[in-house]
């Protein structure tokens, strides 16, 4: 029987066999009772220019029986050398010699997705199979050329409104927008900001000319400014007052302002004044209470 390696032409040697049969431009030496062809290669990192990949463990798979597409561990008799798996180093390179049969290797490193080459029957030698490993930051299985939220874990990969973006990190989750631009730095993008161009800790509805969380028509009917966001004049009426939710006038919201609700809670508009109605319905009742909420404890600046 005869060993076959894969090595320059005319190799001191290593004589090439141009047999009937034989593997074309392939050296060969005797050993043992079997025939052995390397499969080799390296380990690479997609996400460090695809520099040599260190401490991976890599597993040598053998389909068995042949022709099932099953592929298990193989017998240590099958390669040399007998450890398997393997772990790189820094070269990122490893390698057997195997009897003839079909097989494909994986390659494992923590913080990575698992990678497996490309089926490839022996002989003849395969010296390059060579496989490339995404790496996997936010630890959901999903690598980054694929992931949709690379720096969010998000398993199900879920992109509601089909922008590439996974829901988990898109600033506008129902709003197609791919690039995510989002010129005032707050939390929703352009595309589905109401007040684009001021960064509000809140979300602006529409219709909300100053972007106050409250829209021009509710504004209008409880009687405060639409057209500026913060600051009141003691004492002057309510059409100085310009933050609806801010009920006790301090420019801010917290629990007073709920408690302010209180004593008129349940109450219909008129008598209670038109002020408390936060949702304009002619009455106070949860849903003025739960207008706060988006805004509890956010200030403004006059």
């Amino acid at each position: 029987m005869k060993f076959y390696v894969d090595c320059p032409e005319d190799t001191d040697g290593f004589p090439e066999d141009y047999s009937p049969g034989a593997m074309s431009s392939e050296d060969e030496i005797g050993f043992g009772g079997n025939i052995y062809v390397d499969p080799s290669g390296v380990i690479t990192d997609v996400c460090n220019s695809d520099a040599p990949l260190d401490g991976v463990t890599v597993t040598l798979l053998k389909e068995s029986p042949p022709g099932t597409g099953n592929f298990v561990v193989p017998a240590t008799a099958d390669h040399i050398a007998d450890v398997n798996p393997l772990a790189t180093s820094s070269d990122g390179k490893y390698g057997w010699v195997v009897v003839p049969g079909k097989y494909k290797v994986r390659a494992e490193k923590a913080g990575y997705v698992t990678g497996e080459s490309v089926v490839v029957s022996i002989p003849p030698a395969a010296t390059d199979v060579n496989i490339p490993l995404d790496c996997d930051t936010d630890g959901d299985g999903f690598g980054s050329l694929t992931d949709n939220c690379p720096g969010m874990a998000n398993a199900s990969q879920t992109d509601g409104d089909t922008d590439t973006v996974g829901t988990a990190c898109d600033n506008c989750p129902t709003t197609a927008n791919a690039n995510q631009a989002n010129a005032d730095g707050d939390t929703p993008g352009d595309m589905c900001d109401n007040c684009p161009t001021t960064a509000t800790p809140w979300i602006v509805p529409a219709s909300d000319g100053d972007c106050d969380g409250f829209n021009d028509t509710a504004e209008t009917a409880m009687g405060t400014d639409e057209g500026t966001d913060c600051g009141f004049t003691p004492g002057a009426p309510n059409q100085s007052e310009t933050w609806p939710a801010d009920l006790v006038e301090n420019n801010a919201v917290n629990i007073s302002d709920v408690l302010a609700l209180k004593p008129v809670y349940g109450t219909a508009v008129p008598p209670t004044s038109v002020r408390f109605d936060l949702v304009p319905s002619g009455a106070i009742n949860i849903s003025d209470v739960l207008a706060l909420k988006p805004v509890f404890g956010k200030s403004c600046t006059p």
